[in-house]
């Protein structure tokens, strides 16, 4: 009875470390473009803001509480990030394609983002949306161009949200065989 409690300890185990690069690549990718994308959203000032005033709250009642729950810094010196749930506030949606169970997903599987800003960003100020697309495109690590992507921009619906919708656009269809109607000149 031992043995059989060992082996089906040892295969939830397996499929356990099997599953786990698949379970941690979408908080990668949210990592990813969220880090690309914290300084023009406005997002690392607000969150250090928030993080500081949270930390001198709880540092009234246990300083050394306050500096393990809100460290000040990361290694290296760089501001600290904020939890996954935080960065969700600014890289809003981040859908993923469907793929077959073991298969972790990867950068290139990103086709769109919508994104928010914070009060600390400048989204009045005019090329906003292109600075956010040009980070967008670094993050997927593509050669940026104007048409690239096609950007929804929720300012101007009705009541007006502060999200910018970024799809990467389609490549027009070429046709395979292009037929010239008179004789080139050389």
């Amino acid at each position: 009875m031992t043995d059989l409690l060992v082996l089906v300890a040892v295969a939830l185990l397996v499929l356990f470390l099997v599953d786990a690069p698949r379970r941690t690549s979408p908080g990668r990718l949210l990592r990813w473009v969220y880090r690309h994308e914290d300084e023009t959203l406005g997002a690392r000032k607000w969150e250090s803001d928030r993080r500081a005033g949270r930390r001198r709250m709880l540092a009234f009642f246990a300083k050394d509480l306050a500096a393990l729950v809100y460290p000040s810094t990361q290694i290296g010196g760089a501001a600290a990030l904020p939890g996954k749930r935080r960065m969700r506030r600014y890289v809003v949606d981040l859908p993923l394609p469907p793929r077959p169970w073991p298969r972790p997903w990867h950068r290139r599987d990103i086709t769109q983002a919508s994104f928010t800003w914070s009060p600390e960003a400048h989204a009045n100020a005019p090329g906003f949306a292109d600075t956010v697309g040009r980070k967008f495109a670094d993050a997927l690590d593509l050669k940026w161009s104007p048409d690239l992507f096609q950007v929804t921009d929720h300012r101007l619906d009705r009541p007006p949200r502060r999200v910018l919708t970024f799809r990467i656009a389609k490549a027009a269809p070429v046709p395979e065989h292009l037929h010239a109607t008179e004789e080139l000149e050389v």
